[in-house]
């Protein structure tokens, strides 16, 4: 097991090498990828709401949005909270793996929150897979999970039925077809059973959405300002249900 982790991070490391030659940012090491005028972050513009949300509003959404591996990239993360918080949103950006701490977290204050609180998760890579495994450990302790929104999900759990609706962009590649036991870039799917969970899986290709995806990959999909606009749009879409 051991090898085969290192296995495939020497892969992948390869992998963002490779991108980082052919001209988009530093692929694996990506603090490029989220500066302005890099390639990665597409040609779309900040998403601007008709009207701010008010503090009132967002305070019963709880979201929480956990990084990558080792927390040397999915740095695009932190952009998106801090668009959200000029949203009166208050997000939690998780650190690579405190996934667990966070659902202890959650699982604590759970009882003590008002009616209506409602918990939305967001990953990136590593960090959608386990947004996932605190989706399963909050279902566990009867915390449903209002919206889960995966960004490229690595080797992600099928999704459990204590989630309302999932949204997950993945990025297509060889690796995750040939070996999807071990890389990204394939759909999610429901736990067995589970008929609950509205499921929605979606290209993030220059085919399926045109010059916003710029060269943004697996490595920097979290930076590009297309799929931060849809995060955002996820989390007021939950003032309105």
């Amino acid at each position: 097991m051991r090898f085969r982790i290192r296995f495939t991070l020497i892969v992948r490391i390869a992998v963002g090498v490779s991108w980082s030659v052919g001209g988009c940012g530093k692929g694996y090491v990506g603090g490029d990828d989220v500066q302005p005028g890099a390639c990665a972050r597409g040609t779309a513009l900040a998403f601007v709401p008709q009207t701010t949300p008010s503090r009132d509003s967002t305070e019963r959404i709880r979201i929480y949005l956990m990084r990558g591996y080792q927390n040397e990239y999915s740095l695009g993360l932190d952009q998106i909270a801090d668009q959200l918080r000029a949203l009166n949103f208050a997000p939690k950006v998780i650190g690579w793996p405190e996934w667990m701490e966070a659902a202890d977290s959650i699982i604590a204050e759970d009882p003590s929150l008002p009616e209506g609180t409602e918990y939305m998760l967001v990953g990136h890579s590593y960090g959608a897979d386990d947004a996932i495994r605190m989706a399963l450990i909050l279902r566990d302790n009867n915390i449903r999970v209002k919206m889960l929104f995966l960004i490229d999900a690595t080797v992600p759990e099928p999704i459990p039925d204590n989630v309302d609706q999932c949204i997950h962009y993945y990025y297509p590649w060889l690796p995750g077809f040939l070996a999807p036991w071990f890389f990204s870039g394939n759909p999610v799917i429901a736990e067995a059973g589970n008929t609950h969970t509205r499921i929605t899986n979606l290209l993030f290709t220059r085919e399926a959405l045109g010059d916003v995806v710029g060269c943004a990959n697996h490595f920097s999909i979290e930076a590009n300002q297309y799929m931060q606009n849809r995060v955002i749009e996820a989390a007021i879409q939950l003032l309105d249900d």
